[in-house]
């Protein structure tokens, strides 16, 4: 567990410029609708929601991979799945997102569990 490297894409890498939502210091950000793009983005990607596919319509736990966007992760409790029609999912997905507070950390935050019992 302690060499396996949860964010590798948060290094250094030449001719690469860092999204603004992997900043250098820790971060709040309020999400509204004509905020730019790039955090807007990353609020969807951490939202729990239904991704419409090419045939079905799947259900999607970035909450599950939380370490991955170094966030503190807990035990993934379930989710009902609301059977959305395509439709009904990619609008649900795609409303404005309004009034979210993302707190974003350094890109340097060490991910971590926020539980012992996470291991367990």
């Amino acid at each position: 567990m302690n060499s396996f490297e949860w964010r590798p894409y948060t290094r250094t890498v030449t001719n690469w410029k860092f999204p603004k939502f992997y900043p250098e210091k820790v971060m709040c950000v309020t999400v509204f609708p004509s905020l730019d793009e790039e955090f807007i983005s990353f609020a969807r990607c951490i939202k729990v929601s239904e991704l419409v596919g090419i045939k079905k319509v799947e259900r999607y736990f970035p909450n599950r991979v939380a370490t991955q966007f170094g966030m503190l992760q807990d035990i993934p409790s379930s989710v009902d799945k609301n059977n959305l029609s395509r439709e009904a999912a990619w609008n649900d997905y795609n409303k404005p997102i309004n009034d979210l507070a993302l707190n974003i950390p350094s890109r340097s935050t060490i991910s971590r569990v926020s539980t012992p019992t996470f291991f367990e």
